[in-house]
């Protein structure tokens, strides 16, 4: 039987609550709360602050997206909004995918409208 080891390496520290954090090329971008509101750092740069209504965030080739309640919004990696896109409600990942995004869609049955659909879609800059 084959023994593995698993190496354990901290690459970020915050006092600071994270929500959600992305990694791409070396990068990674964090939103965390702070206070009221919500924080975008990439390599620990504060890039700008956002609704606490923000719960994901994801490198794309070129940018970072947010998802604040149904909107998802790309962003330079300077903090230029480029281009937003209704996408509706409960979206439960985002994958990076070509020049965007894929939204993964789900609500188990539970809330609103098309009760039980899951589905993806795909959203780009």
């Amino acid at each position: 039987m084959t023994s593995l080891s698993f190496r354990k390496e901290s690459i970020y520290t915050s006092t600071i609550n994270i929500i959600d954090a992305d990694f791409h090329r070396n990068q990674f971008i964090v939103l965390k709360k702070d206070k009221q509101q919500l924080c975008v750092e990439i390599n620990q740069i504060p890039i700008m602050m956002v609704s606490t209504n923000n719960y994901l965030v994801r490198f794309t080739k070129n940018h970072f997206c947010l998802v604040e309640l149904d909107l998802l919004r790309f962003y330079t990696l300077g903090g230029q909004l480029v281009s937003s896109v209704h996408v509706g409600q409960h979206i439960h990942e985002l994958i990076p995918f070509q020049e965007g995004v894929i939204c993964i869609y789900g609500d188990q049955g539970v809330f609103g409208d098309g009760l039980g659909q899951t589905y993806l879609e795909f959203c780009a800059a």
